[in-house]
């Protein structure tokens, strides 16, 4: 990576999006979510829910893995012009190869963090990560002898955590650089977001960056259907265990929270759409706080550091009505 090319996500400002991005399937939002509550009863069928997601992302992807971490690595190192010594990702999914990016990368120190054990274990997907990142000129960790995981995590001086917000809890006061998630703040359990924030404060160095991607759509239809629903009924376990559960946070709500724990609060990127996801009548009572900008916010990056670590002018700033 080269640290004197200027920090390309400082440059992304917003862009205003279709209100058809990121849909997925082309059927209505309320057959997918039956879908997606029914299936996973009925043994192989299961295996299909996920195409009644929106936009659905394939976490091994390796492009997908690569470019998403440039696009963290890019933003911290042009705002700290050096590259980060430790690297916490919260919520890998499906794969912990972002750990041989990450080393790749020349990062020293790398934990994982997830709420349980679910990276894949077929070794041909980390060598073919490998690969890819030697044929981009990247010195990769030597993977000759690895077998498992645990091998992998080891070359990599990587460690891979599923306790959730527990395993956080037991690393130590300002040891990490570089934090990062990409779709995961919004299905946090609602109270618990408030802990999350707390420690990345904690775990952050004083020249720290958490950096998070968060998409506020329904992740059914990419659109705002969730918000039709009372608090009662969205909460409730059969929901909260599928994988279309968030938080329904807004844009504005996880903002203030993050800048309640003394954080600095800024972002990256902002996807809009042209106007209003969802008519305001449709709206739950309960959610009339929601602002006409946060309907329009697709999704944005969120950066969180330590107060007075980021000059004032290196923070992008952006429009209050997106259109």
């Amino acid at each position: 990576m080269d640290l004197n090319k200027p920090a390309e996500t400082l440059a992304m400002g917003q862009r205003i999006v279709p209100f058809d991005y990121n849909r997925g399937t082309r059927l209505p939002w309320w057959f997918k979510m039956g879908c997606r509550l029914v299936l996973p009863d009925f043994g192989v069928l299961g295996r299909f829910a996920h195409l009644f997601a929106s936009g659905a992302h394939d976490d091994t992807d390796i492009d997908r893995l690569i470019d998403l971490f440039d696009t963290k690595f890019n933003q911290y190192s042009g705002t700290r012009n050096r590259r980060p010594g430790s690297y916490l990702e919260l919520g890998p999914g499906d794969t912990i190869a972002r750990a041989l990016v990450a080393a790749a990368n020349g990062v020293d120190r790398i934990w994982l963090v997830d709420a349980g054990n679910y990276a894949r274990r077929d070794m041909r997907h980390y060598h073919a990560v490998a690969a890819d990142l030697t044929a981009r000129g990247f010195s990769v960790p030597d993977l000759s002898n690895c077998h498992r995981l645990d091998d992998i995590l080891r070359a990599c001086r990587a460690t891979y955590l599923t306790g959730g917000l527990a395993s956080l809890r037991q690393l130590a006061d300002q040891s990490v650089d570089m934090i990062v998630s990409e779709a995961v703040l919004e299905h946090l359990p609602r109270g618990e977001l408030g802990s999350f924030l707390n420690e990345f404060r904690r775990l952050l160095t004083p020249d720290g960056l958490a950096l998070h991607g968060i998409d506020l759509d329904d992740h059914l239809d990419g659109g705002l259907n969730h918000l039709k629903f009372s608090a009662e009924t969205w909460e409730r376990s059969r929901i909260r265990k599928s994988g279309f559960y968030t938080n329904r946070l807004s844009h504005s709500q996880l903002c203030a929270m993050a800048g309640a724990t003394g954080l600095e609060v800024s972002e990256f990127y902002r996807l809009c759409w042209p106007g209003p996801r969802l008519p305001r009548g449709d709206l739950h009572s309960s959610l009339a706080g929601w602002t006409d900008q946060d309907l329009e916010i697709c999704s944005f990056g969120l950066v969180l550091s330590p107060p007075g670590s980021i000059p004032q002018d290196g923070q992008p700033s952006f429009d209050d009505n997106p259109s």
